[in-house]
């Protein structure tokens, strides 16, 4: 979500409110980018000119935000957030940019109305890249801790995938992440980067649905991915797939996704 303070420099008057519809966002944390670009039409910034202050439900969170690589824009982790609507602040100056935050909890339901019932837990079964399974759920809208896990491309022969995997799977759990193995394959990324082809696998629920978020990653040298941070290797660009935990109907979880690693792509 962007908060925009245009027209607020040097406390002038034709300060402008964006006023921005509501988020909606779960798990009690969002990321929120206040954009300083409009102030000043693209043109330099004076000397020490930044944000005020930025509240969340009235509280100070203005230590969370930081710089963009550009310096025009100030991002932070906002957590902490109540489920249901919350106020979101920025200030500089005369200037004031408000939005409201609809926050779900990570359970849900978020969108779709009360939960279908019966539904039934499947995280049991549910086959993870690295090996195994997601294990028992933790409450009964099917929860599971978040997870990472490491596997790589092999320079060995492949084996038969595994369901909803999409393709045969040369994957391997990677035994040690600070230790690159000698069959490990190189890959070539769309913007030229040669890197090997380690990936990192995020597991984790919401909203009953398991999901896995997989990215390029050299968990050797790369630091830990957030919001401000992301992996050498990675080129910014973003596959979604569907239909995951639809085959099995519309009563029970799902013991796959729609694969989130395709190295024939």
């Amino acid at each position: 979500m962007g908060l925009d303070l245009g027209g607020a420099l040097e406390d002038r008057q034709d300060a402008r409110v964006a006023q921005h519809a509501a988020h909606r966002i779960f798990k009690r944390e969002a990321v929120a980018a206040m954009d300083l670009e409009r102030i000043v039409g693209g043109g330099p910034l004076p000397t020490g000119w930044f944000f005020k202050r930025a509240l969340l439900n009235g509280t100070d969170v203005t230590s969370a935000l930081r710089a963009d690589a550009t310096g025009r824009t100030m991002v932070a982790l906002v957590k902490g957030l109540n489920d249901g609507s919350n106020a979101l602040v920025a200030t500089a100056g005369k200037a004031t940019a408000k939005a409201t935050v609809a926050n779900h909890p990570g359970a849900g339901p978020v969108i779709s109305g009360p939960h279908e019932t019966p539904f039934v837990c499947e995280t049991e079964t549910f086959t993870l890249m690295s090996g195994g399974t997601a294990g028992k759920a933790l409450d009964a809208d099917c929860s599971i801790a978040t997870r990472v896990d490491y596997v790589y491309k092999s320079t060995a022969p492949a084996a038969p995938a595994g369901p909803g995997r999409g393709s045969d799977n040369t994957f391997k759990p990677l035994p040690d992440p600070k230790t690159i193995p000698s069959d490990v394959a190189m890959v070539t990324t769309s913007l030229g980067v040669q890197a090997p082809f380690i990936v990192r696998v995020e597991t984790g629920t919401i909203n009953r649905g398991v999901y896995e978020i997989a990215m390029l990653f050299n968990p050797a040298k790369d630091a830990q991915p957030d919001f401000m941070t992301k992996p050498s290797g990675w080129n910014g660009r973003l596959i979604y797939t569907f239909g995951g935990g639809c085959a099995g109907g519309w009563y029970k979880q799902g013991t796959g996704t729609g694969g989130v690693v395709f190295p024939e792509k």
